[in-house]
């Protein structure tokens, strides 16, 4: 499969006129800012860039908007975790776990990702803002001590009716999140200087 650069992939996919394009080009060229950065101010959604960009480099793109997400697969990975390193396990595919990455050609993070989940993975693209949303829907936090309440005492009828004594596992409080984990590492963000 031919790579094409990404201003050629985005006017091909009829997202942006050529007009556009080009003055993007330009004024990636003229500030040093990489061309997906300066697309996304001229109004390209990131969930597009990321599709292309994923195309562009033969990743497998996943959009989280439809893709079902396994609640009990996403647990496996706590919620600060999952922040710090912007991604979120999706589902099983036999012995491995799918997770999605904003940037699935980063080899860091895929071993700090093994071994956080304890086995195989495989990365798949997701766009960023994507994956933070999902983060939050997956790993929603009771608003209130009523609400606490109620949810822990649900949970305690449920493992006596199924013979479990086993216990959820502990949900942790954010402290860092997806943005400050990748930041530089995507191909759409500004290089911060060494």
């Amino acid at each position: 499969m031919r790579s094409y650069p990404l201003g050629t992939l985005v006017h091909r996919s009829g997202l942006m006129p050529l007009e556009t394009v080009n003055r993007a080009l330009a004024e990636a060229a003229e500030s040093g800012r990489r061309l997906g950065e300066v697309l996304l101010d001229y109004g390209l959604p990131e969930r597009d860039l990321t599709r292309l960009l994923a195309a562009q480099h033969g990743q497998e793109f996943v959009d989280l908007t439809e893709y079902p997400i396994d609640p009990e697969v996403a647990h496996l990975l706590p919620r600060s975790v999952a922040e710090t390193y912007c991604a979120l396990p999706l589902s099983r595919e036999g012995d491995c776990i799918l997770v999605a990455v904003p940037d699935a050609d980063n080899a860091s993070h895929l071993i700090r990702l093994q071994d956080a989940l304890h086995g195989p993975i495989r990365q798949v693209t997701a766009a960023r803002s994507d994956i933070k949303d999902a983060i939050e829907r997956v790993h929603i936090e009771p608003q209130g001590m009523i609400t606490r309440m109620a949810l822990a005492e649900v949970g305690a009828q449920a493992r006596s009716e199924a013979g479990a004594d086993d216990h959820l596992p502990r949900r942790s409080d954010p402290r860092e999140r997806c943005d400050a984990a990748g930041r530089g590492s995507d191909r759409f963000r500004v290089r911060e200087a060494a």
